[in-house]
């Protein structure tokens, strides 16, 4: 037996069908006609009868016309009955076929994405796998698998080499593509980006989430780049991506992982300097470039052309430059006080956070100085 639940809703779903072969064999006992009868006024041969009885025949529309004029019921019932169990029928057989793959997605994965109010919630766990698959826009695992293993961010992911979970990282990604779906963007504007992103250089000053959040999603949509950010999901362990989701549209999803704003502003630069630097495709399969970061100084991509670390030495050199330009960066190494670094992010117009973790990442402050500075981001709900 077959149920499911979704919210308040509860269905039946018996895990078997009633082929119309019993439906036309009830009518033909209550009329005391037999098969040969039946095949003798239809032209349909007594065997052929006999194999739609069984459910073993379909009923075609021209079967179903004869019967609408020997027994008086409609050509319709007849291919709605035909229709409904070849289809009950369907549906069993993927469910058996779904069943080998019940665990594929995590119990935590599902259970945070039906937190999130992204899939429903079911009892049964093959309806369950249903609604991911739903949720991915794909009708197998199998399809799953050809779709992602295709990717460049499969490949990235592989790359990284650590405990993670693909469907995961790949059920973020599909969370920030829905999310960027429902905007409407401008065409990317490449020259508009780079002066956007000095704009956005100022945001890092701000504390509070509730004030940047929206000016930077719509300094960058101006500019024909969606900017959405997704907390991670379990085992994701990802810190952001950019990717392009159609010819003319980037997008960048940050997860805020690690919930500090020196790793969060500079994952963000980091991901802009790949849509301003490095091309929109990868590959033979005209694939459309994807770029992870998996965790600070450790971001991953696939393509072809510039090696992987030139690309990254050429990310991590803007973000880095944008955030502390470099005639700025000069004074780093003479820094001793806090309020040295209050005064030194002043001048630069950047979070003093961010100089903190300049000054963590060169080595030039142990990692335990200066923390108090850091502006610590979490997620409400």
């Amino acid at each position: 037996m077959e149920t499911s639940a979704s919210g308040s809703d509860r269905a039946y779903k018996p895990d078997y069908a009633v082929s119309p072969g019993e439906t036309l064999a009830e009518m033909l006992n209550a009329r005391g006609m037999s098969q040969a009868e039946l095949a003798r006024r239809t032209g349909i041969s007594t065997k052929h009868i006999n194999l739609i009885l069984k459910g073993s025949a379909p009923i075609s529309p021209e079967t179903a016309l004869k019967l609408e004029r020997v027994l008086n019921v409609s050509a319709r019932v007849w291919n709605a009955l035909e229709a409904n169990y070849r289809g009950h029928l369907s549906r069993l057989e993927e469910s058996r076929q779904l069943q080998q793959h019940v665990g594929w997605a995590s119990k935590a994965l599902v259970k945070e994405l039906i937190r999130r109010g992204c899939i429903s919630q079911f009892a049964d766990r093959v309806e369950q796998l249903r609604e991911v698959l739903r949720f991915f826009g794909v009708a197998s695992v199998a399809a799953w698998n050809a779709i992602w293993d295709q990717s460049a961010a499969t490949a990235a992911y592989r790359k990284a080499k650590l405990e993670g979970d693909p469907v995961a990282l790949a059920a973020w990604m599909r969370i920030g593509e829905l999310r960027a779906g429902e905007v409407a963007a401008k065409p990317f504007d490449r020259e508009r980006f780079r002066r956007v992103l000095e704009e956005v250089r100022r945001l890092t000053r701000e504390t509070d989430p509730e004030v940047w959040c929206p000016q930077l999603a719509q300094l960058c949509l101006s500019a024909g780049v969606v900017v959405v950010i997704e907390p991670e999901l379990p085992k994701a362990r990802v810190n952001g991506i950019a990717r392009w989701i159609t010819p003319t549209t980037a997008l960048i999803q940050l997860s805020l992982r690690y919930l500090r704003d020196d790793i969060f502003w500079f994952t963000f630069f980091h991901e802009a300097a790949h849509l301003l630097l490095h091309g929109k495709r990868a590959g033979p399969k005209d694939v459309p470039q994807t770029f992870i970061d998996m965790k600070p100084d450790l971001p991953m991509f696939v393509d072809t052309g510039k090696s992987a670390g030139q690309r990254e030495d050429e990310a991590n050199a803007f973000a880095a430059n944008i955030l502390v330009p470099q005639e700025r960066a000069a004074r780093l190494p003479f820094i001793t006080t806090l309020d040295d670094v209050r005064t030194l992010a002043s001048e630069v117009g950047v979070s003093p956070g961010i100089i903190v973790g300049r000054l963590h990442h060169e080595q030039i402050k142990p990692h335990n100085w200066g923390t108090a500075l850091f502006v610590r981001y979490r997620f409400v709900g």
